[in-house]
């Protein structure tokens, strides 16, 4: 249970009572631009994007046929691997 302090809130050491907060000051009061002021620029220009360096057409056809290869030989071992996996699962299970 909260009790009054001995000394009726005074500090201990000085017996003096504690100093008074400061009073709350408010913020300034906001003034409104003048009625002719004009914003400033809302878009900042962007300058065009320079021009991309020249591709070399027949490199990235080249490179493109060697992918699609490896792909289709992935695609193929990947196909092979769950028909054997399959073919295994489907033999333990007839033999029981």
């Amino acid at each position: 249970m909260w009790r009054k302090p001995v000394g009726g809130g005074r500090d201990p050491e000085t017996g003096t009572a504690p100093a008074p907060a400061p009073a709350y000051t408010p913020p300034p009061v906001t003034q409104r631009p003048d009625p002719g002021q004009v914003p400033g620029p809302l878009l900042v220009p962007v300058p065009p994007p320079p021009e991309p360096p020249e591709q070399d057409h027949a490199a990235i056809d080249a490179v493109e046929r060697q992918s699609r290869l490896v792909t289709a030989a992935v695609g193929a071992l990947g196909g092979a691997l769950g028909g054997l996996l399959m073919l295994v699962l489907v033999l333990r299970l007839t033999r029981g």
